[in-house]
């Protein structure tokens, strides 16, 4: 009887140092857990504010892309051709001037 009492005695000693041990690998996890949480909210904010950011720019080189093409289309609608440059419309531009303007503006 005193034997089993004995062994009972450890099998409970042996069941508590496991429950403590399962504590602290629990406790562990948990902290694991929260702290992983944590990284992934900040990550969320981040890939949020990036993702705002991205559409800002889509939206302003959208329209940046709109402005060119339509002062492009102006360009040729005022005879400036696609390969000639603006240097050169400007150039044909100030030789049509009056040459006492001409050397006023130069």
């Amino acid at each position: 009887v005193l034997s089993l009492k004995a062994e009972l005695e450890q099998d409970r000693a042996d069941a508590e140092a496991d429950r403590q041990e399962l504590l602290k690998m629990l406790n562990k996890a948990s902290t694991e857990l929260s702290t992983l949480k944590l990284e992934k909210r900040q990550l969320d904010e981040r890939l949020l504010q990036q993702s705002k950011y991205n559409e800002d720019l889509v939206q302003t080189l959208s329209k940046e892309v709109i402005q060119s093409r339509q002062a492009n289309t102006s360009m040729r609608g005022n005879g400036i051709g696609g390969n000639e440059s603006m240097v050169e419309h400007m150039r044909a531009s100030m030789s049509a001037v009056p040459s006492t303007h001409t050397t006023a503006l130069a």
